[in-house]
C-alpha cells in the first residue's frame, strides 16, 4: 500500500514541523537526513528511492511538500522501517541516532563553486520569499480569529451530553483489550494549504475495515469527539495516527487505530472522504446542535465563512508569490549542480539504508 501525506503545514502559526513522526527513534532501521539547498536534487532523490523500494515489493509512505505538493520531503519504508528526509529549513532536521542508526547526506558537495557569482541575487531572492511568507501566515492567523466566533456560536448549542454519550457508545463498539502499556501517538497533516490551492491525500490514507465519517464544520464538536476517542485508545495501549487541520493545527480531523483497524475522518466544506466501504458510518454533527440557535444565527455565520474564504485566498496568492521567488533560487543553484555525482552519492545511500535494514 502507497499512502501520501504531509508531515509540515502552513499554518496560522507559522510552519508546523511533525517531521519528527515520519519514523520515531525506537522503530527506525536506519534514517538519511539529506541536506542541501533548492535545486540539489533532494526531492528527485526521494521519489527515486521510493520508487525503487516500491517495485522490490514494499509499503511505502510519501511526505509531501506543504510549499509545492508535487515535490517530497520525505519517505518511509514500511516493514524495513528505514526512510529518507529533508532535513533543511522550514524542517530543520538532524539525526537522533547518528552512526548507530542515522546518517546525513550532503548534496551542497554536488555544487559548483561558480555560485557565489550568484550570492547577492539569492539573498535578495531568499528576503523576497520570507516577506511573503510572514505575510501569507498573517493572514491564516486572521483566517483563524475570525472563525473563533462560529466556535462561540456552536458552543452555546452543543448539547455536550448526546455528544459524550454517541462517543462512547462507539468507544464501546471497538471492543478493546487494554495493553500493558501506554498507546504512542504519530502527528501528520493529511492535507496542506499550498500555493496551489488546498490539497489532500486522504484517499490514500485510510484502509481501515471500518470507518466513521464525522460530518461538520469547525467548531461543532468533531475535535471534541476524536480527541476523547484518541485519550480511550492511548489510555489502553493503542498506537494511533492523528492528523490536525492545518488551518488549526491543535485540531485532531482525521484519525486511525490500527491495532482495531477503525478510522475516523472528518468531512467539510473543504475536504470530503468517502469509502467504498458497506460498513461506513456517518455522523452528522448537526443532530447535536439547537437547530433554532444555529438558524437564529446563520447570517452571522455565512458572514464569517465569507470572510474566512478570502482570507485564505489571499494568503495562498501570496504563497504563490513566494512560491515564485523560491523557484528562482532553485534555477539558479540547479544549473550548478553535478548531477553523475548526485546519481553515484543515490547509489551509495540506498545500498546503506538496505545494509541498514537486511543487515
Amino acid at each position: 500500500m502507497t499512502r501520501h501525506m504531509f508531515s509540515g503545514g502552513n499554518t496560522p502559526d507559522g510552519f508546523v514541523s511533525f517531521f519528527g513522526s515520519i519514523l520515531s527513534e525506537a522503530e527506525t532501521s536506519g534514517t538519511v537526513y539529506l541536506k542541501g539547498p533548492s535545486g540539489s536534487g533532494k526531492s528527485t532523490f526521494i521519489k527515486k528511492a521510493g520508487a525503487h523500494f516500491e517495485a522490490a515489493g514494499y509499503d511505502t509512505e510519501y511526505f509531501h511538500c506543504s510549499n509545492d505538493a508535487e515535490s517530497l520531503d520525505g519517505l518511509r519504508v514500511r516493514g524495513l522501517e528505514i526512510g529518507v528526509v529533508d532535513g533543511t529549513a522550514p524542517h530543520v532536521c538532524d539525526p537522533v541516532l547518528p552512526c548507530a542508526a542515522d546518517g546525513i547526506v550532503n548534496l551542497g558537495c554536488c555544487i559548483d563553486g561558480g555560485i557565489g557569482d550568484f550570492k547577492n541575487e539569492l539573498l535578495s531572492l531568499n528576503g523576497e520569499k520570507k516577506r511573503y511568507y510572514e505575510k501569507a501566515y498573517n493572514y491564516l492567523k486572521a483566517a483563524h480569529d475570525i472563525r473563533l466566533n462560529d466556535r462561540i456560536i456552536y458552543g452555546g448549542s452543543l448539547n455536550v451530553r448526546k455528544l459524550n454519550r454517541t462517543t462512547l457508545e462507539i468507544c464501546k463498539k471497538l471492543k478493546w483489550k487494554e495493553q500493558s502499556k501506554q498507546g504512542r501517538n504519530r502527528r501528520l497533516f493529511a492535507s496542506s494549504i499550498t500555493p496551489g490551492g488546498l490539497k489532500n491525500f486522504l484517499g490514500t490514507l485510510f484502509g481501515a475495515e471500518r470507518v466513521y465519517v464525522l460530518k461538520g464544520e469547525d467548531g461543532t464538536g468533531t475535535e471534541t469527539m476524536l480527541s476523547d476517542i484518541l485519550r480511550a485508545a492511548n489510555q489502553r495501549g493503542f498506537d494511533t495516527e492523528c492528523f490536525f487541520c492545518p488551518g488549526n493545527p491543535g485540531k485532531l480531523e482525521h484519525l486511525a487505530i490500527p491495532r482495531v483497524d477503525v478510522c475516523f475522518t472528518t468531512e467539510n466544506k473543504y475536504h470530503t472522504y468517502k469509502p467504498k466501504k458497506s460498513n461506513m458510518q456517518e455522523i452528522d454533527f448537526g443532530d447535536f446542535h439547537d437547530s433554532g440557535i444555529i438558524n437564529g444565527n446563520s447570517g452571522e455565520i455565512l458572514y464569517n465563512g465569507g470572510v474566512f474564504d478570502e482570507l485564505l485566498k489571499k494568503a495562498m496568492g501570496t504563497m504563490k508569490l513566494a512560491r515564485a521567488a523560491h523557484d528562482g533560487i532553485e534555477e539558479i543553484y540547479s544549473k550548478y549542480m553535478d548531477f553523475g555525482k548526485l546519481d553515484a552519492i543515490y547509489g551509495e545511500t540506498v545500498a546503506r539504508l538496505e545494509g541498514a535494514a537486511y543487515g
